[in-house]
């Protein structure tokens, strides 16, 4: 059965829906372990960018899809993103700390506003550095 995703109120790359039931796969890192007090968290970054962030309740799960930007503005907010990169592989990691270092400089309403045009800026400009484009480091 197909489930149905919805927009998160002022959270621009974040959406809810989802099953609400299921287990969790081996692609996923556990952020919190879910306490009476706190939700547990799952988060899985797909390839290509994106992931899921679930929150484990008493007696379901919450799943929020997420854009990268989305993804690394909830990871900061969590204090999780450490945690988080130490999972991914070497060119995923260094798209995702480039967008993080972007996102930080940037006040709370307007990482929210401006988040996925910052990540869609470090894709295509860490992509051009890779074709030898746009150099990070000048040649002078």
């Amino acid at each position: 059965r197909a489930h149905r995703w919805r927009p998160l109120r002022n959270c621009d790359g974040r959406y809810v829906g989802g099953p609400r039931r299921g287990t969790i796969t081996d692609a996923t890192i556990r952020l919190r372990a879910r306490t009476d007090d706190d939700d547990g968290i799952v988060a899985c970054r797909f390839v290509g960018g994106g992931g899921l962030l679930s929150y484990e309740k008493h007696d379901r799960w919450i799943h929020t899809l997420n854009t990268d930007s989305g993804l690394c503005r909830k990871l900061m907010a969590l204090g999780a993103l450490e945690t988080f990169l130490a999972t991914l592989t070497d060119r995923p990691r260094l798209v995702f700390r480039a967008t993080a270092v972007v996102l930080a400089c940037l006040a709370d309403p307007e990482r929210t506003a401006l988040g996925p045009a910052a990540a869609a800026s470090v894709r295509l400009g860490l992509a051009r550095a890779s074709l030898g484009r746009w150099p990070l480091v000048s040649s002078s």
